[in-house]
């Protein structure tokens, strides 16, 4: 079911010269690549190089309605990262004292043109799938995605290679 939904889009490598200019900020590698790997902490940096890579305008501000503008139109980036669900409501909907609000996700879905997953599991390298907002709505109302709007992150790892179209994502 899962498969025909999201497609594989592309994998971008971090250049050497990028990670060691993170460096100059103080941080080890093995540090760099723990907080690339676990994603949230460096989200921000990542929707950037990813706009940057594939050649569409990232808003560039926190709170905006979207991340990113490509030829598909507006478009979220989420990470699927370790232990953690692929999670497609906004993040004013996840965390501590937050609520999921169904009527404000699906309305908020509805005005993008879809989701770029992406998995930093084997940061640098970084391997991009994208779903359309319409495919990820109707999994939604099928019960396919959590009660919040996730897909729970088993799912999303058992899939990655069938998902690459047999390319070796890992």
């Amino acid at each position: 079911m899962y498969t025909r939904l999201f497609r594989y889009k592309t994998t971008l490598t971090v250049p050497k010269a990028t990670l060691k200019g993170i460096g100059a900020m103080g941080l080890d590698s093995s540090t760099v690549v723990d907080l690339f790997t676990r994603g949230s902490q460096a989200s921000l940096m990542l929707e950037h190089f990813v706009a940057s890579e594939l050649g569409y305008e990232h808003v560039g501000k926190t709170g905006a309605p979207y991340d990113m503008l490509g030829p598909e139109g507006r478009l979220e980036m989420r990470l699927a990262h370790a232990g953690r669900p692929v999670a497609f409501s906004q993040s004013s909907m996840r965390g501590a004292g937050r609520k999921f609000v169904k009527k404000g996700f699906l309305e908020r879905t509805r005005e993008l043109a879809g989701f770029l997953v992406v998995s930093t599991a084997r940061f640098p390298e970084i391997t991009i799938f994208e779903i359309s907002a319409a495919e990820v709505i109707d999994l939604y109302k099928r019960n396919a995605l959590g009660s919040s709007g996730n897909l729970s992150n088993t799912l999303f790892l058992q899939l990655r290679e069938e998902l690459s179209g047999g390319r070796p994502v890992r």
